[in-house]
């Protein structure tokens, strides 16, 4: 141990040195056992005889001769120590250089003697290398000092990747002097690899056809899984075939001058189609590219294949498409136009031409603006393009547009998008030429409004007949008088409480108008008779009803007047007369004019008794709600006098 740590042949070669000036060749000796160290190490990574760690074992192998050389000369000849501390320096120089990862040698006490990370001499190894790595390689350290073997590790240590061996050192006597830590750093080379193998499994797994062949014999070196899936072959059949044995309308001389112009790089690529046969004789079309790659002798052609087989399928699927499209287009009954982005025609059908009296060439490369639409409408039209460009969805209406003469056109106009992968990249406009239709239209709504006045006036008429007939009954009875005319307001004001349609509500005022017309048939002394009725002459008051129905049942109309007078003196439980009828059995309209009568009976004068009031009337229909007179109707006329201050009309 003291001849590595203070090699006397140093002390001796000048007494008056100084020992700081021998460290420099303490340290040559160690230096030349870390370079042995180095070159073995190299030697068992190598992997070509002309690699890198070949020829750098053999650099460090001459390296540390080069310096036992030195030490020798020094040590025999005992030369001054100048004369060798240049060339101890320039092998320095020549490892620290060599060795990508981080190495040292260690004394036998573990301390540091020296290393290519410029630390300190006499640094334990916990200073060199990280505390969780350190006790790594020590445990290493300890096993090459038993063994007397070299340890050769993997170590990844501060996000490198080295490759590692520990050797323990021993001096001339065969004792242990120290250890040497070599280190590899392999991070690109790790990197590389990996990138490799993940390229290699794109290549290989890829579904695209992927060669390799030789730019002279033309033999295949290589065929991914697409290939040999594609091809039906097998791996051990590539190598005797080239690309004129899969490719059978290709001519070598073809491919003999494709591959020259890519070797001579005048064509970086080039690319064709053609057919790839099976091996059991079928054919499919292909898409290839050639190109060049590798350098020097290792030049190939690469190729890759794209089986053509669904796109063709897809692309004659698409063009029958397109050509029924266009037939339909053409022939479509409706007027079509495709614009561009600038609201110009660039396609237009036969429908259109027809109803605009244009002519093809007369619209195409034109905006619809300049031939169709008048000029108070310009800025609507605007409109619709942005519509169309900016909002990127559709509208409908109807619009008035000029022919080629300048006459009025009404059309029914749609507008669509036409979008390409969410980009607008033009518009359809579809119009139906409406305009018989938008005058027979016109010509309806004045029909109409010419029918609604005329009957108009014939209710005006029917009512002023009704007021006729209700004032004919009312003069045999003049204790009752204007007592129709008060339920027929009633009646109406209790529909519209119930939220019932206005012809509904009028259907029951002109009903009610007339409910007891009955009462002409009656004689009129019953009618005005102050006292009691007998029984006799009750039961001809309860033949008024019918009466009325028999009166008013040849009058034609679309609703049942005669049936609502007819059951307008029935009660939901059936005590009412003339037929007793039930609930549902009652017509909507009888219901609500029975409550409305029953109101305005005990509210006014009769010959047989005084009025009773109106609050005596309303506790009346309260108390016989649900069983007597229909529940919504009662409620809407409690709500008329209680809550919105409805009053009888005085006549």
């Amino acid at each position: 141990m003291d001849s590595l740590r203070r090699p006397s042949f140093l002390c001796r070669a000048r007494p008056s040195v100084e020992r700081s000036s021998i460290r420099p060749y303490r340290r040559a000796l160690a230096f030349s056992l870390l370079l042995t160290a180095a070159s073995e190490m190299a030697f068992t990574l190598y992997t070509d005889v002309y690699g890198v760690m070949n020829m750098t074992g053999h650099l460090f192998k001459v390296a540390s001769f080069y310096v036992l050389l030195v030490g020798v000369l020094v040590k025999s000849l005992k030369d001054p120590l100048y004369t060798v501390y240049l060339p101890i320096l320039q092998a320095q120089e020549i490892f620290l250089r060599g060795l990508t990862g981080p190495s040292f040698v260690l004394d036998a006490d573990g301390l540091l003697v020296i290393s290519n990370r410029g630390i300190p001499p006499g640094s334990p190894l916990e200073t060199i290398l990280p505390e969780e790595t350190a006790g790594q390689v020590n445990e290493w350290i300890q096993t090459a000092k038993t063994t007397g073997q070299p340890v050769r590790k993997e170590l990844y240590a501060g996000g490198k990747h080295l490759s590692v061996s520990v050797q323990a050192l021993h001096d001339s006597e065969g004792a242990f002097a120290g250890t040497a830590f070599i280190s590899l750093d392999r991070t690109e080379e790790r990197r590389k690899q990996i990138e490799i193998r993940r390229l290699s499994s794109i290549v290989e797994n890829s579904l695209n056809e992927i060669y390799l062949f030789h730019p002279e014999t033309f033999q295949f070196e290589f065929a991914n899984r697409g290939a040999l899936r594609a091809l039906g072959r097998n791996a051990e059949e590539i190598p005797s075939l080239t690309p004129t044995d899969i490719a059978p309308r290709i001519s070598r001389e073809w491919l003999a001058k494709r591959t020259a112009l890519l070797l001579s790089n005048e064509q970086e690529m080039t690319e064709f189609t053609t057919v790839h046969r099976r091996r059991d004789g079928t054919e499919y079309p292909i898409w290839i590219r050639l190109q060049a790659v590798g350098e020097g002798t290792s030049r190939r052609i690469a190729a890759i294949g794209l089986d053509m087989t669904e796109r063709n399928r897809t692309l004659y699927a698409l063009r029958g498409k397109t050509a029924e499209l266009g037939q339909l287009f053409q022939n479509a009954p409706l007027g079509l136009f495709l614009c561009d982005l600038e609201g110009r025609v660039r396609k237009v059908n036969e429908s259109a031409l027809r109803i605009f009296g244009f002519r093809r060439a007369e619209m195409i490369g034109k905006t619809i603006e300049e031939l169709l639409v008048p000029e108070e409408d310009l800025e609507i039209s605007r409109g619709h393009w942005k519509i169309l460009y900016e909002e990127k969805r559709g509208f409908s209406l109807e619009a008035r547009r000029l022919r080629k003469d300048k006459s009025p056109v009404w059309v029914h106009l749609m507008g669509f998008p036409l979008l390409q992968m969410g980009a607008v990249g033009g518009a359809y406009l579809i119009y139906q030429d409406i305009t018989q239709q938008k005058e027979a239209k016109t010509a309806i709504e004045t029909l109409n409004r010419q029918l609604e006045n005329r009957l108009s006036d014939l209710n005006e008429a029917w009512k002023q007949t009704v007021l006729v007939l209700t004032r004919a009954s009312e003069a045999r009875d003049p204790y009752t008088a204007g007592h129709q005319r008060r339920v027929a307001h009633l009646a109406r004001a209790i529909a519209e409480e119930m939220g019932m349609e206005p012809q509904a509500c009028s259907q029951v005022e002109m009903a009610a108008l007339v409910h007891d017309i009955g009462k002409i048939e009656v004689p009129s002394e019953i009618l005005v008779k102050p006292g009691t009725l007998s029984r006799i002459e009750f039961q001809l008051i309860q033949t008024h009803p019918e009466a009325g129905w028999k009166i008013l049942k040849e009058i034609v109309l679309p609703w049942p007047l005669a049936e609502i007078v007819y059951q307008h003196h029935e009660r939901l439980d059936g005590s009412g007369y003339p037929r007793g009828l039930k609930g549902r059995e009652i017509l909507a309209e009888s219901r609500i004019i029975a409550v409305a009568d029953t109101v305005e009976a005990m509210a006014s004068h009769r010959p047989y008794r005084p009025a009773l009031g109106i609050d005596r009337a309303l506790k009346e229909i309260e108390r016989n709600r649900g069983t007597g007179f229909e529940p919504l109707a009662v409620d809407a006329c409690l709500r008329l006098f209680r809550e919105k201050g409805y009053q009888l009309r005085e006549e």
